[in-house]
């Protein structure tokens, strides 16, 4: 669980006052409110991390307003999570490299550059793994089922 104190101004005008924000890991939280009361940038703070927020908390702000795309909503999130998508584009390419030194008979790569892509395929896998990157598009249907699309 998450519980931090803080202040936030915008513009010139003081959003927050030594406000108090408690999170428990593994929610998923929205904020409701008037126009203008900060929800927007306090939410901006917690995902651009400039509020304390445990490294291992993934934290994704979905606009308010999106331009209509010939995407389905559901890419449309899943893209704006960018650890995952950076982790499975490192994949692709590793698994890529291994392939085409498979295809050339295992001559361009030496013994021990084969050793380092394997490890670091090894590692990046259970990254992908940990984080739930497989059961990341059930999650963002439920939620979206949820919320009405």
């Amino acid at each position: 669980d998450l519980h931090v104190e803080f202040s936030i101004s915008a513009a010139g005008q003081q959003l927050f006052d030594n406000a108090s924000l408690k999170l428990a890991k593994g929610r998923r939280y929205g904020f409701l409110g008037p126009n203008g009361g900060g929800k927007t940038t306090l939410l901006k703070h917690l995902a651009l991390r400039k509020l304390p927020i445990p490294e291992a908390w993934s934290v994704a702000l979905v606009q308010q307003e999106a331009e209509a795309t010939e995407f389905a909503v559901v890419d449309e999130v899943l893209a704006s999570d960018t650890k995952r998508r950076k982790m499975l584009a490192e994949e692709a390419s590793l698994l890529a490299k291994l392939e085409s030194s498979e295809d050339k008979g295992g001559e361009e790569l030496d013994a021990a550059e084969l050793e380092q892509l394997c490890q670091r395929l090894a590692a990046v896998g259970e990254e992908l793994e940990a984080s739930g990157a497989e059961a990341a598009e059930a999650r963002v249907r439920k939620i979206l089922c949820g919320l009405g699309f």
